[in-house]
């Protein structure tokens, strides 16, 4: 099953959204570019070049955030 998730800042801008499926999610901030992933299987969350970012749960939210600046 595949769905998006819209990431919004505090006065209601979108600032990236998530697209979820079977295996993980993707983020991608609010110009489209890709900024990282989350693997479902091994509970990692990735940035864009592939480095490891957590080894436990979905930092997502944070790569868009971190983006964002």
């Amino acid at each position: 099953m595949f769905k998006s998730r819209f990431i919004r800042e505090s006065r209601g801008s979108v600032v990236g959204r998530i697209d979820d499926d079977d295996h993980g999610s993707r983020a991608f901030d609010a110009r489209g570019s890709y900024v990282g992933r989350y693997d479902r299987k091994f509970d990692h969350t990735y940035d864009n070049t592939g480095r490891l970012i957590t080894i436990s749960g979905e930092a997502l939210s944070s790569l868009i955030f971190g983006r964002n600046r």
